[in-house]
């Protein structure tokens, strides 16, 4: 299982050189892309589109994008344009780095893990160190820090929040935060779950405090 994730790590930085997306000949390519997000809440839909690539594609293996699984000070020195992250907000991000946030519907994001990325590398990649992982029940995943650190405010560098059920609705906000325009394809939203109704009450006692807070929160916020 180790080299299996090790395997998947080294994919997804791996560096295959693609033809350059239109859209980045008219980017300030000064400013590089962090795009955050509580997992199966739009991270990987936001980052193909903002690359002008095939929305159908697995997670970007380019030169132009990687995974952060860590955020250090040294992670954006590359050459890499985009990046894609689940870990938590950093105290310190470069002045060239614009963090777009996603969340959504706590409930929807936990089921769509459970039906299509519950395995030891998404573990990983949220820091979930337990063996008996559960977020039925727990929220092993850490769903609710994700979402209180990148939407705590006083913080040294800009974020724009961005629930993920009304992106089609703020794209133009979106381009201008970010520094370029980017094209939402037709949108299709996602299906809400409907878990069986036992399932379903052990999730919002689980998620009841972030569910709380999300529903509160704007569609979409500038944080300093």
């Amino acid at each position: 299982m180790y080299y299996k994730i090790c395997r998947f790590l080294k994919e997804v930085q791996h560096k295959v050189v693609l033809h350059a997306p239109l859209m980045l000949k008219n980017r300030n390519m000064n400013n590089k892309i962090l795009i955050a997000s509580i997992p199966r809440s739009g991270s990987t839909y936001l980052l193909r589109v903002c690359m002008g690539i095939n929305l159908a594609s697995d997670f970007p293996k380019s030169s132009f994008s990687k995974f952060v699984v860590t955020i250090t000070r040294d992670s954006f020195n590359g050459s890499e344009l985009f990046y894609k992250t689940h870990d938590f907000a950093p105290d310190y991000l470069p002045d060239n780095v614009k963090a777009l946030f996603l969340f959504s519907n706590p409930i929807d994001a936990v089921l769509s893990t459970l039906e299509n990325r519950f395995d030891s590398t998404t573990f990983i990649l949220c820091h979930c160190s337990r063996k008996d992982v559960n977020i039925v029940d727990r929220d092993d995943m850490n769903y609710e820090k994700m979402f209180n650190t990148w939407t705590r405010p006083n913080k040294q560098y800009p974020v724009l929040a961005i629930r993920y059920e009304k992106l089609s609705e703020n794209i133009k906000t979106i381009s201008d935060f970010i520094g370029k325009n980017i094209v939402l394809p037709k949108w299709k939203i996602r299906k809400p779950y409907q878990p069986p109704p036992d399932i379903e009450q052990r999730l919002k006692n689980t998620y009841s405090s972030l569910i709380d807070k999300i529903e509160k929160f704007p569609d979409i916020k500038e944080i300093h």
